[in-house]
Formats: C-alpha cells, sequence, structure tokens
C-alpha cells in the first residue's frame, strides 16, 4: 500500500514533472538538430513529435496535473486559482490528445467543375483497388488495402481490407518494398526493345557501340495498309545526342536534285550527304548545302530544315534558299526575297528510295518518333514520359492504356512539283467557282478573260499556267525575254489596251522602266526606300510611313512598298508622258511584261493569292493513320534522400484469386491522382497511395484561377470559387478561398488553398486543397486557454501563496 502511495505521489510530483519536462526538451532539441542537418520537417516529426513515445509524454503531463490536482482533495476556497490553471492545461493537453487520435490534415484533390469529398491523409499507405460492378456497368465497386508500419518502420506482409470485404476472394502480400525509388512511363521504348502494336518488338541499338562509317541498322520493316508499294524501314536508337541521331538517320539513302524551274530537266544529282560535306557543281553553277536538326531540352526536336546558298554562272545570281522539311511549308523552296519577287529559276528537291521510321531514346528517358516520307519530308513527335499530351485509355483502364502516334503521310502526298501542281489546280477550281458568284472581275482580269475569249482558250486555265510560270522566275515583272507557251502567247497578242486601258498601257510602260534599275540593287540588298531617295522619287512621303522599324525594311515591307509604289504609276498614268508610238507593234513576251505590271498594282500575284488546302493535304487529314504502343510502368530502386519527403516508396506485391497469381511493381502515388494498373487481364485496377477519408462536407469546384502582378506573369495570389455543401438539405454554400483567405466551418474543418495547375488560363484548373480538422479546440483546447489565463490571474489576485497553506 506505501508503496503505491509513494508511486502516486512520485508520478504527481515535482520531480516527475521536471523528469517530463527535460525529457520534452530534448525531443525538440533532437528534433530541432535532426530538421536543421537533413533539411526533412518529417524526418524531425518521426522521430519528435509525431513519434508515439512523444505522445506518450503528454499522456505523462496529464497524469501529472491530474494526480497533482486530485492530491488537494479536500478541495477547499484557497484551491481555486490552483485547480483553474491546472484544469486548463488538462484541457488543452486532453485537446491536444484528441486531435492527435481523432484529428484530420489531409488533401483534397478537384478538377474545375467537378466535386468531391475525399481526402487523401499523408505519408500513409495503402492499395487502392477497383472492380466494375457486374450488375451497374457504368460504376465501380472498389477497397483499400492498408499498409501499416511497425515501430521498426517495416510494413505489414499481409495487406488487408481497410473497409467492407468487397473482395475477399483477392489477397495480396507485400514481398518486396524499397523506401525510394523512381518510376517512369515507357512508350515505343521498352528497355531493349521497341513496341509498336501489331508488329513482333523489336531491338534497340545503342548509339555509342554503332560504327560511325556504315549504316545504321534496321530494327524491322513495315508494311502499312495506306502505303502497300514500300515497305518503311524502322529504325530504334538509344542515344545521347538525339539531333546527330536524326541527322544521321535522315541522310542515309537521301538524294537531291537540282531542276530547271522552267522546263523541269534535271541539273544535277547526287547524295544529299555528298552534298552537305562539299560544294556540288553542275554545268550552270555551283551550291553549298547543310541540314538542321535543331535540339533542345525543353521543346526536343525541332523542325528541321535545309539551308542552299548558290550562284548561277549565265545570270551571275547569288542567292540563298531555305527549305522546310516538316510543317505545311514543307519542301517548299523559300527565299527571304520569295514575298515580292518569286521563285529561282532552279529548284532543289529529295528523294529516297524506302521511307523511314526512327524511334528514339535520349538519356532522360524521352522517346522520339520520327517518319521520313520518300520525298525528304519529316514529322516530329515527343514523348516526354512525365507530361503525355495524348493517351488511349481502354476500357475505362481496365483495358490498359497506349500511346498514339497520328500517321501524317500517305501514298497521295507526293512531292514539291506534284503538290504545287495539285495547289494551282486547287485554285483553278477556286477561281471557277468564284466566276460562278462574282458580279465583275477585277479590270486586270477582265482584260485577260476578253483576250482569252478571242484567242479561244480556256481563261481560268492559262491565267494560273501564267501566274505559275511567273513565281517560278525572281522577277517583281514577268520576264521580257522569256518565251510563252503557245496559248498564252496567243491571249497576250489578243490584248487590247487600246479599248479603254491606254492609260494603264502608259502605266506599265514607265512601271517596266522603273523596275529594271531597281530589280538589280534589291536582288542584291539594297533597302528599296534608300534606291528610291537616290533616284529622287516625288511620291516618296507616302511610302516611308510603310516601314515600321529600324534599319532595312522587312521582306513584308518591301512587298507593301513595292506594291504601293507600282499603284501611284497607275493613279498617275493621266500625267505620264507617252514612252511608246501608238502604232509600235509589241512581241507576246513584252505583253506578258506589260500585264504583270497591271496585276502587281492589283497584288494579283501567286505570292499574295492565298492558296487553298491542296487535295493531297486534305486527304492527310482526312484518313490519318494512327500507330500506337502499350503504355508501361518501369520502378527502379535508387538510394534513399536525406529528405524523407523526397522518397517515393515503391512495393511488389504477389496477388492471388484461386489458382491464379500474379506479381506487380507499384510507386507511391502521393497526390492519387495517377494511372490505376490493371491486373488479372484487366478485371481489378491497381494504384499505390495514400489513405483516404471521407469527411460530412462536399466541394464542388466552380472556377479556379490565378492573379499576376500587373504586366507581368508573376503569380499574385491563387483563388478558387467553391460550392460546399453538408449532405444535409441545406443549400450549398458558396465561398472564395484564396492563398491568404481560409474558411472555416462551425464544426471546425478548415479547407486551404494549396496550388492550382496548370496556370495557364484556357486549361482545365486542377487544385490542391488542405483540409485540416481539430475536434476539440472549441470546447477543450480553446476554452481550456482560458481557463488556464484565468488561473494565472487568479493566482496572482488572491494572497500570494495562500493556496499552498495547509
Amino acid at each position: 500500500m506505501k508503496t503505491m502511495q509513494h508511486l502516486i505521489k512520485f508520478i504527481g510530483g515535482i520531480r516527475f514533472a521536471i523528469a517530463l519536462i527535460a525529457t520534452v526538451a530534448l525531443f525538440v532539441m533532437a528534433g530541432t538538430f535532426i530538421e536543421s542537418r537533413t533539411e526533412s520537417h518529417q524526418y524531425a516529426s518521426l522521430f519528435t513529435y509525431g513519434n508515439p513515445l512523444f505522445i506518450a509524454l503528454l499522456w505523462g503531463f496529464f497524469v501529472n496535473i491530474l494526480i497533482s490536482a486530485l492530491r488537494r482533495w479536500p478541495f477547499q476556497m484557497r484551491h481555486i486559482p490552483f485547480l483553474t490553471t491546472h484544469l486548463g492545461l488538462l484541457m488543452i493537453l486532453a485537446g491536444a490528445l484528441y486531435k492527435s487520435y481523432a484529428g484530420i490534415q489531409g488533401n483534397m484533390s478537384i478538377i474545375e467543375g467537378s466535386a468531391s469529398q475525399e481526402i487523401f491523409l499523408p505519408y500513409t499507405y495503402a492499395v487502392k483497388v477497383e472492380k466494375k460492378d457486374e450488375v451497374h456497368a457504368d460504376q465501380r465497386k472498389e477497397a483499400y488495402y492498408a499498409l501499416h508500419k511497425s515501430l521498426s518502420g517495416r510494413f505489414n506482409p499481409d495487406l488487408k481490407e481497410d473497409n467492407h470485404p468487397f473482395f475477399p476472394e483477392l489477397k495480396m502480400k507485400l514481398v518486396a518494398y524499397a523506401p525510394h525509388s523512381s518510376s517512369r512511363m515507357e512508350t515505343w521504348i521498352k528497355g531493349d526493345m521497341g513496341v509498336i502494336s501489331g508488329i513482333k518488338p523489336f531491338p534497340v541499338y545503342d548509339w555509342k557501340q554503332l560504327d560511325p562509317q556504315s549504316n545504321l541498322p534496321v530494327s524491322t520493316r513495315i508494311r502499312l495498309p495506306q502505303m502497300q508499294d514500300k515497305p518503311w524501314q524502322v529504325l530504334a536508337l538509344r542515344t545521347p545526342d538525339r539531333a546527330e541521331s536524326a541527322k544521321r538517320a535522315y541522310l542515309e539513302g537521301l538524294d537531291l536534285f537540282i531542276t530547271d524551274s522552267f522546263n523541269q530537266t534535271i541539273l544535277y544529282q547526287g547524295s544529299l550527304t555528298q552534298a552537305i560535306a562539299a560544294p556540288i557543281k553542275w554545268a550552270g553553277g555551283e551550291a553549298k548545302v547543310e541540314l538542321s536538326f535543331e535540339s533542345s531540352q525543353e521543346k526536343g526536336l525541332m523542325d528541321p530544315f535545309l539551308n542552299v546558298t548558290f550562284h548561277l554562272n549565265e545570270s551571275g545570281l547569288n542567292a540563298s534558299l531555305q527549305i522546310p522539311l516538316s510543317g505545311d511549308e514543307s519542301l517548299k523552296n523559300l527565299n527571304e526575297q520569295s514575298v515580292f519577287f518569286g521563285g529561282y529559276p532552279i529548284a532543289f528537291d529529295l528523294l529516297r528510295k524506302e521511307p523511314r521510321m526512327v524511334l528514339l531514346q535520349d538519356l532522360h528517358g524521352d522517346d522520339y518518333f520520327l517518319a521520313f516520307d520518300l520525298y525528304g519530308r519529316v514529322h516530329v513527335r515527343t514523348y516526354r514520359p512525365a507530361a503525355l499530351d495524348s493517351l488511349i485509355v481502354y476500357d475505362q483502364g481496365f483495358g490498359g492504356y497506349a500511346v498514339p502516334y497520328a500517321f501524317p503521310f500517305t501514298a497521295h502526298l507526293n512531292g514539291r512539283l506534284e503538290r504545287e501542281q495539285v495547289e494551282l489546280s486547287d485554285l483553278m477550281q477556286q477561281i471557277r467557282q468564284g466566276l460562278q458568284t462574282a458580279s465583275l472581275l477585277s479590270p486586270p482580269l477582265q482584260l485577260f478573260q476578253t483576250a482569252s475569249q478571242k484567242a479561244g482558250v480556256d481563261f481560268v486555265e492559262n491565267f494560273t499556267t501564267f501566274l505559275s510560270i511567273w513565281n517560278r522566275h525572281h522577277g517583281w515583272l514577268y520576264p521580257n525575254d522569256l518565251l510563252l507557251s503557245e496559248s498564252i502567247a496567243e491571249v497576250m497578242n489578243q490584248l487590247d489596251w487600246k479599248n479603254g486601258f491606254q492609260s494603264e498601257q502608259k502605266a506599265a510602260l514607265w512601271a517596266s522602266a522603273l523596275f529594271a534599275e531597281l530589280e538589280g540593287p534589291l536582288v542584291a540588298g539594297s533597302d528599296v526606300l534608300q534606291l528610291l531617295e537616290e533616284r529622287g522619287w516625288p511620291l516618296i512621303a507616302e511610302l516611308r510611313p510603310l516601314k515600321t522599324g529600324e534599319g532595312f525594311c522587312t521582306a513584308q515591307e518591301t512587298a507593301v512598298i513595292l506594291t504601293t509604289l507600282t499603284q501611284q504609276l497607275f493613279k498617275a498614268a493621266n500625267q505620264l508622258p507617252d514612252m511608246l508610238p501608238h502604232a509600235h507593234p509589241l512581241s507576246p513576251e513584252t505583253q506578258a511584261h506589260l500585264f504583270s505590271a497591271y496585276l502587281r498594282a492589283y497584288s494579283l500575284h501567286l505570292s499574295d493569292l492565298q492558296l487553298p488546302n491542296s487535295s493531297a493535304e486534305r486527304e492527310v487529314n482526312s484518313s490519318e493513320m494512327a500507330l500506337e504502343t502499350p503504355l508501361t510502368l518501369r520502378v527502379e530502386n535508387q538510394i534513399p534522400n536525406r529528405k524523407l519527403e523526397d522518397n517515393v516508396p515503391k512495393i511488389t506485391l504477389l496477388l492471388t484469386q484461386g489458382e491464379r497469381s500474379e506479381l506487380v511493381t507499384l510507386a507511391y502515388d502521393p497526390i492519387g491522382q495517377g494511372l490505376k494498373w490493371p491486373i488479372f487481364d484487366g478485371e481489378y485496377l491497381l494504384r499505390f497511395q495514400p489513405k483516404v477519408q471521407t469527411i460530412p462536407y462536399r466541394l464542388r469546384l466552380r472556377q479556379a484561377r490565378q492573379i499576376n502582378y500587373a504586366n507581368s506573369l508573376q503569380p499574385y495570389s491563387f483563388e478558387s470559387d467553391l460550392l460546399i455543401s453538408d449532405g444535409t438539405e441545406a443549400p450549398a454554400i458558396e465561398k472564395t478561398i484564396s492563398m491568404n483567405h481560409v474558411y472555416e466551418t462551425w464544426e471546425g474543418y478548415r479547407f486551404y488553398l494549396s496550388n492550382i495547375a496548370p496556370p495557364n488560363e484556357g486549361a482545365v484548373k486542377h487544385v490542391q486543397i488542405i483540409v485540416n480538422h481539430d475536434p476539440g479546440k472549441y470546447w477543450l483546447t480553446y476554452p481550456g486557454a482560458m481557463l488556464l489565463t484565468l488561473g494565472i490571474i487568479l493566482l496572482f489576485w488572491m494572497k500570494p501563496y495562500a493556496f499552498l497553506k495547509k
């Protein structure tokens, strides 16, 4: 009996209180030291105030204070300050203990427009299992198999359902665990094999081990249903230099052709590799070719293109071209002056023997799918496992996942010249449709249409042919020494300038004389405004505002200035002196030269017209063929980080269902928003995530937004409009929460806005809300704090130490 009395006296005495305070001080010191060394709040919490021993210390304080107060029995009036103070301390401790057992601290993820009342409990572990309801196909059954850690830090090997036993037939056993791992999605290249659905897996070659002097190894060949004439080579490479690998794969088997733009005769044919290695020469000139596959970590492979600089012996022309190899402008011979001078007298084209698909994987695990068609086009698609922009989900995930590649090429898409012919054909059709609806043609078209009727030829066909030939020859006006086809020559012979077009003919003659002086310096790169100022052009004041920037005029500004200059001549035609006797005969070539000036005054050049999408492009868009590969998950062990929050645990489970068994490895998904992986041929879906708890409030996210600082993209605040309902018939409450504005319910549930993703406008927002609930805050913690304050006041108000007298 005495021993029990001594024990109770010790537990309720000052010595035990000092021991508890000293122990707590040691815990706090240890926590501060651990957090400063590891920079991990969770690590410190694990060993200090989140440790069960710390909860035991709180119970020790509670018992010490309780017994210390009860030892004053029977209570007297002088004990009131002492009892009030101790009651306040007991209520505060009770509130802290109650919160440690029944409080809630979790995260809620909501997509804009959706609602939720489930929160994820941080630093907890469970395997979520889903199965389709056999009665209601659109519904699912779900259960959570909890993983519990022992004091030694190990998980329990057998996982049990945390809630109703929906799946008693499914057994789970933990067979492997790693505290930290890395996981990534695998798309086209999986380990040492490349995978395209529908064909056998094929080998992936290491770029470092390949002979730089030999051709790249072909992994396999496949035939596409829409392109049966030639099989596609498939190359799969793992490489540290994706740009160099893509460039080498592109060059192999690709030839360069140089043709005369007018008669389409081949001037040169040879390997593009050789053309890049050294300047190439032919009878009419020489050229230097460069291939660029620009690369960056942010965007992967950029749009590739050819740079060509060439010299023509006969004309002395020095010029440069850029030939895009991808996109809407692919294979077109573009130059800086094409918007106002058209093309050059020669053209560059590409052709390969077999089309190619190239799968590349870089050191970061990103995959690149490249397709090279027969004519040198390139189509590049980047697949970053951490940010896939498209995904095929089969049967809501029960059928697995796949990554698509929309194959852009078909047998109907030919080379540059064929594409131009198709575009002209479509332009002809557009003009014919316009003739049926237009009440009046522009004056140059009226002149050409009348001449075509007199010559007995088709107006639309000859006009588009005239534009096409003109565009192939560099110059503001149609070259007056270029031979015409028989039908166009007949049309030019029938041009009747005398019938109401005398002033236009005079203006065209002046335009011919003016541009004969200007074209040479313009081709050489001179600035158009400087040329006109040097010649004292009287209407230069109207042209200067057309230039908006500093330095030389841009190509677009030059085109506008030259058009305006031509229009000035035609507006002032009646004030210009005659340059040609009325009886002087004009050759068809001269007529074409003058007529092109008339067209320029009305911006009727092929470069000015908005060409419709060609039928070849429409064919591509309408008959796009998709390839796909199964999406798989690769999880690998990693050395644990000092910062515990950065670790991603990994588990391997043995699942059994009757006589069936299956092993599956999963990485931890801390926010429970990742993909769920099918097992047993899609009968179940699994995800390793935190435990889930349902709260009595349902939150619907109406709108989320990021507010930036003025004239900046730097975020100032985040806001979310929520509809909050409590499950009763009471109407939902609409609240706006932000980073500094928290909403709290009468039960003590507090909602904090943590994050918004993505921040850009126009995308569906996904917000993270922190949910906190302290169940004893209003009837234990806060009242206890008030009683403690009152007791301290009473201690100093009443006679000092009177309560200690016996």
